[in-house]
């Protein structure tokens, strides 16, 4: 079960000068890489927060941050070692699917990050763009693939996912939970987990490019979350709306 204590976990992805070294080089996902200068003012802006920096599954008694990364992009090796300038660790989440490719981490990156005390998880095999909108079997293979590649690589159990873009249904949970994952991470900009299809499920808020060093300290603060979650709703409320 959640404990009644607030999460706030940020969602990054690469963290880099040159976009087109690591990880997925599109439009979409190019707002969403920091370069090192920018990523250094984030966690400066974490740390002067004052609020405990631990990962989702640490126990703490207190409201806490949690930093987590998507994609599994060679940018991962640079904001590991930023992060453990402040002792701390962060949870990286695989498209397995891209290990070992040009601008992704190896199997032997992903271990030694694991051995440092970093954690992983899956970002699904492929990273499709919705699975919300893949068949029962396409997401077993995504799942349960991504899963026993990370372990076979680990050696020990991975049960935390995040789900690319966000995008997902009861279908989604239900392959999720039946590939034995237990905590599943989305998009949507919330601070208090909740179960869902036997899941514990996790919020996540997500600075883009340019996202300044005051709004990063005041969401560690836990300032402004509710109308982050209102500006997200609203979003996809008109998104749905437009589509249809």
């Amino acid at each position: 079960m959640p404990s009644n204590n607030r999460l706030m976990t940020f969602l990054y992805h690469e963290v880099c000068d040159n976009p087109e070294e690591s990880g997925f080089v599109t439009k979409n996902s190019l707002q969403y890489t920091h370069t090192i200068a920018e990523f250094e003012e984030h966690l400066s802006a974490i740390a002067a927060s004052e609020t405990v920096v631990k990962d989702f599954n640490e126990k703490c008694d207190l409201d806490k941050i949690s930093i987590t990364f998507d994609d599994g992009g060679i940018s991962a090796l640079c904001s590991a070692e930023m992060l453990e300038k402040y002792g701390w660790r962060g949870h990286y989440f695989i498209a397995t699917k891209y290990i070992g490719q040009k601008g992704f981490l190896s199997s032997a990156d992903i271990s030694d990050l694991r051995k440092r005390g970093h954690y992983i998880g899956s970002h699904s095999h492929s990273h499709p763009k919705s699975c919300r909108d893949l068949s029962f079997e396409a997401l077993k293979y995504e799942w349960e693939n991504s899963k026993k590649i990370l372990e076979d690589i680990l050696s020990e159990d991975v049960f935390t996912a995040s789900i690319p873009n966000g995008q997902y249904s009861g279908r989604t949970l239900n392959v999720l939970k039946s590939s034995g994952y237990s905590h599943v991470f989305t998009s949507m900009p919330t601070v208090k987990p909740w179960n869902e299809k036997g899941l514990v499920m996790y919020g996540r808020f997500y600075p883009k490019r340019n996202t300044s060093r005051v709004k990063i300290e005041k969401l560690s603060r836990f300032e402004g979350v509710y109308f982050e979650y209102l500006l997200r709703k609203l979003k996809q409320t008109l998104k749905l709306k437009f589509k249809g």
